[in-house]
């Protein structure tokens, strides 16, 4: 959605009266704790939803009412939702801080491969063991 940036989304739903759980999903969700909405994209819009009540569960959840969500069905109508915000909410990045994060998931991708091959390739060693005594 142009002009806006995806901050986090609606987790799951919290109770029966339409609170739901919500993730930032930013580096550092600090910045967002005193937002009084969000936006949904709808139809390629950005439509505002407000929030009436919310208490920080962990650093990147809090369980949060909106304005107008009663209930659970209302509340399970959310779950998946990408929130949005305003381009001119985002923070200002620090001089190094764009490529220290690339260069961090780099680095954790390249871990997560050869493990990944090794399960695999240890499980073809088990079949072909198995299949060929």
């Amino acid at each position: 959605m142009e002009g806006y940036f995806q901050v986090g989304y609606v987790r799951k739903k919290h109770g029966f009266k339409g609170d739901v759980v919500v993730r930032i999903t930013a580096d550092d969700p600090s910045p967002y704790d005193d937002i009084d909405a969000f936006f949904l994209e709808n139809q390629g819009k950005a439509i505002p939803i407000f929030i009436e009540t919310s208490r920080g569960v962990k650093a990147d959840e809090s369980i949060v009412r909106f304005d107008g969500i009663e209930g659970e069905a209302a509340a399970q109508a959310l779950i998946g939702s990408v929130l949005w915000l305003p381009d001119a909410l985002l923070p200002e990045l620090k001089e190094d801080q764009f490529k220290k994060n690339i260069y961090t998931m780099e680095i954790h991708e390249i871990r997560k491969i050869p493990h990944y091959l090794s399960s695999v390739i240890n499980l073809r060693r088990r079949n072909h063991k198995r299949y060929n005594n």
